[in-house]
């Protein structure tokens, strides 16, 4: 997960829980995780994330 702490819509317990509950039901915890973007919102967020993802896509080819 990439969450803002500047994230207005939606809480950061929303992401801990989900977090969570993703590793209670046997999801390892290296693979869940939480990745804070300081000072981002919830628009501004998403340019951080696609950058990673584009990066991870590219390392399949």
């Amino acid at each position: 997960f990439y969450h803002g702490d500047a994230d207005l819509t939606v809480p950061y317990k929303t992401t801990t829980d989900t977090r969570n509950s993703l590793i209670a039901a046997g999801n390892s915890p290296d693979l869940v995780k939480i990745i804070v973007l300081e000072g981002k919102d919830h628009g501004t967020g998403v340019v951080p994330y696609a950058e990673e993802m584009l990066k991870e896509v590219l390392k399949l080819r």
